[in-house]
């Protein structure tokens, strides 16, 4: 599926409208008229904040600190008190504001 700004779209294919044609200026109006009457996705941020939910213990997530920033860290909850690692060439301890799962990994297409 591929995402577009149908209000750019539109907007585009009016400055463009150059013709007195009468069969381009009805299609440009129906196509016009499609795209403001389409079913919308709204982009919803996968973000999950820490207060709401945690991940499972030792899964690998992408993290957000406070100050905005992202990196790789593991949650680990061995009792009943959690901390966040980040992870790099050393664990630090973080204090993440938001997670979201990574995605899955890359798999190359093989040729038949």
């Amino acid at each position: 599926m591929k995402l577009i700004d149908a209000d750019a779209l539109i907007k585009d294919i009016n400055s463009r409208m150059f013709t007195s044609d009468v069969a381009t200026t009805l299609a440009v109006g129906m196509a016009t008229a499609w795209l403001e009457n389409a079913p919308t996705v709204e982009a919803k941020s996968q973000w999950i904040p820490v207060e709401k939910k945690l991940p499972n213990d030792n899964e690998k997530v992408i993290a957000m600190g406070s100050g905005g920033g992202i990196y790789i860290a593991i949650y680990n909850h061995p009792d009943w008190w959690g901390e966040w690692y980040k992870i790099n060439d050393r664990h630090h301890y973080c204090d993440p504001v938001a997670w979201c799962p990574l995605p899955e990994p890359h798999e190359e297409e093989r040729g038949e």
